[in-house]
């Protein structure tokens, strides 16, 4: 079994923590200059690799001038004064704050009195206060402001007119006379903050956009679109460059790519897909076989800096929301010049492997090339044909199902996570309404594709990290160890359900393995795999390769979704100059186009979940009254979250719970009533009913059925 080379992601979060930890003390001393020494008592240290992460941590932080070297080798906080941090704020839907800083552990409470003038997710400073055992934050500066765009509710009152805003309750925009585009008393729009001056209690607006009546399908899920500022249209100058790209198949220039046009080739999608990214080939050589992954040549028609890649940069992914796609890219190159159609001409970025019949690659080749598929499947089309149907490529097909297989098995033995879920979709009428809730059916055709691109994503990151001789920046796939305090509280929480879990981080992807495998088909096999998931690290974009955990690859990169996601883009264009030994643009430009695709496809996530809530909100309420069979599948200190048998979720709010008084135990995971002692557990079974579905709040609330 190849070693894995994580040791690097383990010292990374570790320093992370010990920089925390260094400002902080330092913080608490009161100007007070401390050397490492020091430090490490006040932090209880006694470990000499951690001292030697502290010396590090304070060049770095007086580097950044965060604090000031006073004597040779005493340190002392410097700059802002010792009680102000920076960070970003979140307000409650009751107006309080909480500061998410980078220099504390813990968020900061604001109380509604002191958030001020900041708005949600602005940039903000905030000086801190003691407040009994703990800091509370009062914002005194707003660095930057997160948006000035906002979805709301038109309040027209003694001939004044207000813009109401839900995610900024504390706040109304007022708009003045001429600028309110006419819109209705109770209309939902979006307003646009022009002004906010020193003399007024509210923020000066207009209206930019009339959406329509609160709680009407269109209307809202036309308001997700501006809640998470998700782009509308493409502009006039990224459409004008779109429709003067064409395919030219002359000979000339096709110079520099394979033509491998009239080898068999073929795609598998889902049946709804209208872009097609990828296109696998096949050819039989001897005892081993030659395998084509081939991946639409975006690259090719979005030039560095062009208007369609300064759009798709900005966008940074495409965004799938229940009733529409956000797509990163304008149609014309999505869903046609790009996109790998059956019986076209299309260019590819290919990745070509030598494969045995174990599936062990012997060799492979990466560069552009030409093809043209002879057929389109679909996922449920091509299982059927794995399964044993007849069919068109069928050898094909089977050959490259059992190599997957294989490559999976591999995979898996080597410490990959095996976590896998359920994925749904709403079947909606015309009018946007959902009619009814349609499962996913992942097999082992879904499995073939997964794989396959999953080792061209791999041989790419291999290829720029293995150049030793001429080391380049790239975008690499990361994914970090778990928190070890996070799997220290999974082994608390499994051990409830019966299950056993070690905690040793090295090993924790078999024993996570073994745990989702021994809870399979059981109740509470999905509460587990959620559970499992909380404590693993968010993957994302960046130049520093530390490998991928959950996929157990030592060097990884998003090379095969160049139509949707802009790193796999940004990583063709990087890997075709890197093969000629140039280059196009620094380190420091690469991370920070990796951070802003980081930034963007967790806004693409937040805003699809909102989507899915608001539907599952709306299908809900069509069931109040109804009785459910549910899972407990999540608890906090306010509800109880019950997945339902038809998928969807719901809370019991512990308010609500009327026979006691009812609270949530941390460290057991548990609600549990004060009097009578009634205990609450994660995977329960329940039988529920719908109470009220609040479809503005996205929210389904559901009381507990007496037996």
């Amino acid at each position: 079994m190849t070693k894995r080379k994580l040791k690097p992601a383990t010292l990374k979060k570790l320093k992370k923590k010990i920089r925390h930890q260094v400002l902080q003390v330092l913080i608490d001393a009161g100007g007070k200059a401390m050397n490492y020494k020091q430090i490490a008592a006040r932090m209880e240290e006694r470990d000499n690799k951690v001292k030697l992460l502290i010396v590090e941590c304070l060049k770095e932080l007086t580097q950044e001038e965060k604090l000031v070297e006073k004597d040779k080798g005493k340190y002392a906080y410097d700059g802002k004064p010792m009680n102000i941090l920076e960070g970003t704020i979140d307000i409650s839907k009751w107006g309080r704050g909480y500061l998410i800083s980078d220099e504390r552990e813990e968020d900061v409470l604001i109380p509604k009195k002191y958030v001020g003038r900041a708005l949600n997710g602005d940039r903000v400073l905030v000086e801190l206060y003691k407040k009994k055992n703990d800091w509370n934050g009062k914002v005194v500066s707003i660095l930057e402001r997160k948006t000035d765009t906002f979805v709301g509710i038109v309040n027209r009152s003694n001939g004044m007119v207000f813009l109401d805003l839900p995610n900024n309750s504390h706040i109304s925009l007022f708009i003045p006379k001429g600028k309110d585009l006419g819109a209705e008393d109770g209309i939902k729009a979006v307003g646009r903050m022009t002004d906010w001056p020193e003399s007024t209690n509210n923020p000066f607006g207009e209206i930019i956009e009339v959406l329509g009546s609160e709680g009407e399908a269109r209307t809202e899920l036309d308001a997700i679109m501006w809640e998470f500022n998700l782009p509308r249209e493409f502009n006039q100058e990224t459409l004008a460059q779109a429709d003067k790209l064409k395919v030219d198949v002359s000979e000339g220039a096709l110079k520099g790519r394979k033509d491998l046009r009239q080898i068999t080739t073929f795609t598998i999608d889902p049946d709804d897909a209208k872009d097609f990214d990828d296109a696998l080939s096949y050819t039989k050589l001897g005892d081993d076989i030659e395998l084509g992954i081939h991946i639409a040549d975006v690259s090719h028609f979005v030039r560095e800096g062009d208007p369609i890649d300064k759009e798709a940069l900005n966008r940074g992914t495409s965004v799938y929301l229940v009733d529409q796609v956000v797509p990163m890219l304008p149609e014309i190159l999505s869903n046609n010049l790009c996109s790998l159609r059956p019986n076209e001409d299309k260019y590819c970025f290919s990745v070509i492997v030598k494969m045995d019949q174990s599936a062990k690659v012997k060799e492979h080749w990466i560069g552009r090339a030409i093809i043209n598929s002879d057929r389109r499947f679909t996922y449920q089309e091509a299982q059927e044909i794995i399964d044993g149907s007849s069919g068109d490529h069928e050898g094909e097909l089977r050959h490259l199902h059992d190599l997957s297989q294989k490559m999976r098995r591999k995979r898996l033995k080597d410490g990959a996570l095996a976590f896998s879920g359920t994925e749904f979709k709403f079947k909606l009428d015309e009018d946007h309404q959902p009619v009814e809730i349609i499962e996913k059916k992942m097999g082992t055709a879904n499995q073939l594709v997964e794989e396959f691109m999953l080792l061209a994503n791999r041989l790419v990151a291999e290829e720029i990290s293995n150049n030793k001789k001429n080391k380049r920046p790239f975008v690499y796939r990361i994914h970090d160890k778990p928190d070890p305090a996070k799997l220290t509280e999974l082994q608390r929480f499994v051990g409830q359900l019966g299950y056993e879990l070690k905690t040793d981080v090295e090993h924790a992807s078999h024993d996570l393995n073994a745990l989702i495998d021994s809870a399979k088909g059981k109740p509470e096999e999905k509460v587990i795999s959620q559970m499992a998931i909380r404590t693993m690290a968010k993957a994302e974009y960046s130049v520093d390769n530390i490998g991928h955990y959950g996929l157990a690859f030592e060097n990884y990169s998003h090379f095969t979704s160049p139509i949707r996601r802009y790193p796999d883009l940004l990583a063709h264009r990087l890997v075709e100059v890197y093969l000629v030994g140039k280059t196009i643009l620094s380190e420091a430009e690469i991370e920070k186009r990796n951070k802003h695709c980081s930034i963007m496809e967790k806004r693409a996530s937040d805003a699809e979940r909102a989507s899915v809530k608001y539907m599952q909100a709306l299908y809900m309420s069509k069931f109040i009254g109804h009785e459910f069979e549910g899972i407990v599948s999540g608890l906090t200190k306010w509800g109880i979250y019950v997945e339902l048998s038809n998928k969807c979720e719901g809370m019991i709010p512990l308010i609500s719970m009327r026979d006691d008084k009812y609270y949530f135990e941390e460290d057991s995971f548990m609600v549990i009533g004060k009097r009578y002692k009634e205990v609450f557990k994660m995977g329960q079974n329940l039988k529920v009913r719908v109470a009220d579905c609040d479809v503005l709040k996205r929210q389904v609330d559901l009381e507990l059925v007496e037996d």
